[in-house]
């Protein structure tokens, strides 16, 4: 394995505990059943939204 917490396709990222205990309280809502979850979710909300920008701004 390679060092530190790399598996080949995974990545481990740092949040602030501020926004961490945020995402906690909506998975702990039942809305997501993961912090993992919620975490993949927001990242595809958020590349969607800057391809669409991309996009937009070329045309």
């Amino acid at each position: 394995m390679e060092s530190g917490s790399v598996v080949k396709g995974w990545r481990t990222v740092s949040l602030p505990e501020s926004l961490l205990k945020d995402v906690e309280k909506i998975v702990a809502s039942g809305r997501y059943s993961s912090l993992s979850e919620f975490i993949r979710e927001a990242v595809r909300e958020k590349l969607k939204e800057i391809t669409k920008e991309g996009v937009d701004s070329n045309a």
